[in-house]
């Protein structure tokens, strides 16, 4: 073998040897970043825009690996998870699917239906109720609404023969809260006394009994309010007789009303008007 053969060999064996060594490098390298990485698990990202109450269709997500270190309990991992859902609230491409995104195509029950009331700010709202929230509504009519300075109402009032409070629905569950909008855009907002201002849309999952009692009490009640209860409520601490309040006896503007005069009174009082 001539010197120049024995280069040339020697450059191979060089060769092969720096290339061993980088594929050794190589491996490590990943070995390394696989152990600090740790296991992956599948999950699933958006590859579109989904609008608010879009389903989730298959084709507009797909599955990515996570390391696991990197997971949290609300992310979808099962592909059955997705089925029959739509957005909760819109979503962006390229977000990560978590279980607080969605809900099923029909979140309703056998016989209920949701309905949206406005309520006035300062009628209970004020970022107490969120999604979810079980409350009751309360509602107010009267008969005289504060004599003729407030004007003709006649047009949204009921004929309601005397004052009364009450509970219209009760453990109602609320499925969102709008944004506050100004009262004379939301016509029907469900309390007028006061200064209008903004009013809030609350959407209810009811019955449809009492979806009719909420489009009744926004129409006709002087005023509505949401009260919530506690999480020690039992139902035990109040009775049936406190769910309504009437008060018949009540004149025009909530004064006591006159008393009743016998023949012999009136006839007296016509008396001392003559002299």
């Amino acid at each position: 073998m001539n010197p120049k053969q024995l280069r040339g060999v020697i450059t191979l064996i060089i060769a092969v040897i720096g290339a061993v060594i980088v594929f050794l490098g190589v491996t490590s390298y990943v070995s390394e970043v696989r152990a600090e990485v740790g296991p992956t698990t599948e999950v699933y990202v958006t590859t579109e825009d989904v609008g608010i109450h879009q389903p989730i269709d298959l084709s507009l997500v797909e599955a990515r690996e996570v390391p696991d270190k990197y997971l949290n309990d609300q992310m979808v991992t099962q592909q059955e998870d997705l089925v029959g859902m739509k957005a909760s609230s819109a979503i962006a491409a390229n977000s990560y699917l978590q279980t607080d995104m969605i809900e099923p195509a029909s979140s309703l029950e056998d016989g209920e239906r949701e309905i949206s009331v406005n309520f006035e700010g300062d009628q209970g709202i004020h970022g107490r109720v969120q999604p979810g929230d079980r409350v009751d509504v309360v509602a107010s009519f009267a008969r005289d609404r504060g004599g003729p300075e407030v004007g003709d109402v006649s047009y949204r009032r009921a004929d309601i023969p005397y004052n009364v409070s009450g509970v219209l629905v009760q453990n109602a569950e609320i499925v969102s809260v709008g944004q506050p909008v100004d009262a004379g855009v939301a016509a029907g907002a469900a309390s007028e006394g006061g200064d209008p201002g903004m009013v809030v849309p609350v959407t209810f999952a009811v019955t449809i009994g009492e979806a009719t009692k909420l489009a009744y009490g926004e129409s006709f009640a002087v005023s509505m309010r949401i009260i919530r209860s506690g999480n020690n409520e039992t139902g035990t601490a109040f009775e049936e007789s406190d769910q309504s309040f009437q008060d018949p006896d009540l004149g025009p503007n909530f004064q006591e009303a006159p008393e009743p005069r016998d023949e012999e009174g009136e006839e007296q009082d016509a008396e001392e008007e003559g002299d």
